[in-house]
């Protein structure tokens, strides 16, 4: 077993790289969207794919759940359906400007926290033949960690780029990093990732 990444064999999945998730929710990594760009680069210069994850409501919420948790009972949104956000062709839920689409790019919409559920991930990864998942996003201890959880489940290697990814506090971008991922992945920056990639000569 090699600390390696085949790029043959990868994909960067970005999950909810968000206008109003990046602005709200990752005060944790100043650097997030320079290093997530420098990461996309990377990967459109070596053909490795570039797959990201949006979350997107219907504008009346009848695709939302209102679940009973603590949170929601604390809060003013006691049907826990987190307000007129992400809703369908609203501009908050839009990719960030930084990050522009080509068209060799994979945009994935998804319902809920993690971006398996209900989606087209899975069928494009193993339609690419994707073995190892890199992976970036908002939020750390939300949408990433549970996307990561699942790609393991499903036999993913899966490269969690630390400085792609971003959480509200320090605390909850650091605790999965240091205490969840390394048991399900390996944890790293995006420039070591780099240094580590084999790019096919063919």
């Amino acid at each position: 077993m090699e600390n390696t990444i085949i790029a043959e064999k990868a994909a960067l999945v970005l999950v909810d790289m968000q206008v109003l998730a990046v602005k709200a929710f990752a005060a944790s990594t100043p650097d997030l969207v320079p290093n997530t760009v420098a990461m996309v680069d990377f990967c459109h210069e070596n053909k490795i794919p570039v797959i990201y994850t949006k979350l997107e409501r219907r504008p009346d919420l009848r695709d939302i759940v209102s679940l009973c948790t603590d949170s929601a009972l604390a809060s003013k949104d006691p049907d826990n359906k987190g307000g007129s956000i992400f809703l369908e062709g609203g501009e908050d839920g839009a990719i960030i400007p930084e990050l522009p689409l080509i068209p060799e790019d994979f945009l994935v919409i998804k319902k809920r926290q993690g971006a398996f559920y209900g989606s087209l991930l899975e069928l494009y990864l193993r339609s690419l033949q994707v073995d190892t998942i890199l992976f970036g996003g908002v939020a750390t201890q939300f949408g990433v960690e549970g996307t990561v959880r699942v790609a393991r489940d499903m036999d993913f290697n899966c490269v969690v780029l630390s400085d792609c990814c971003a959480a509200p506090t320090v605390e909850s971008h650091e605790y999965p990093l240091k205490n969840i991922f390394p048991n399900m992945a390996r944890v790293m920056t995006s420039k070591q990732a780099r240094e580590i990639t084999i790019v096919s000569t063919k």
